[in-house]
């Protein structure tokens, strides 16, 4: 999946995920080509429960997942949840990979984060990686890792094992 346009745009995503039960597999999301702007967080999946009233990312999964992005600034980031409700009960994300392209010109900060601290459910990131990327999860927010604690870089590959 990829959205080639509003490339500017921080409210704009490959996949607005607001579904009930969401299953993804074997899946690519973003673009290791095209740069997101400097200033932006331009998610490749935003989980977004105001955009249509009742509908929220509720016991979602992403298995065996890329998740690209090619970056201008920091705030760039592969997974995104703005508000604290914006995850109910749970979003599983398993042998998932987040990778920040090399001929990008920044790192980005988290691979997956939030704007506020999920009060409503949890995302777990069971046995993923990430590449370029200052830290695989935000901290305090309601973002989990499984495994041993990754060795965050910002080259090379971070991964929970």
């Amino acid at each position: 999946m990829y959205k080639s346009s509003q490339l500017d745009a921080t409210t704009a995503a490959e996949l607005l995920l607001n579904g009930d039960s969401a299953q993804f597999h074997n899946c690519t999301l973003g673009s290791l080509v095209d740069i997101i702007e400097d200033n932006k967080i331009r998610p490749c999946v935003r989980l977004a429960r105001e955009i249509i009233t009742g509908k929220v990312a509720r016991d979602c999964h992403f298995q065996h997942c890329f998740f690209w992005r090619k970056t201008a600034g920091v705030e760039a980031t592969h997974v995104y949840a703005a508000g604290a409700t914006d995850v109910e009960r749970l979003l599983l994300m398993e042998d998932c990979v987040f990778v920040n392209a090399k001929l990008s010109s920044a790192v980005i900060a988290n691979a997956v984060g939030a704007g506020a601290a999920q009060t409503e459910g949890i995302i777990l990131l069971k046995d993923c990686a990430s590449v370029n990327c200052t830290v695989m999860a935000q901290a305090s927010v309601g973002i989990y890792v499984a495994g041993a604690v990754p060795t965050f870089a910002t080259t090379g590959v971070s991964k929970a094992s």
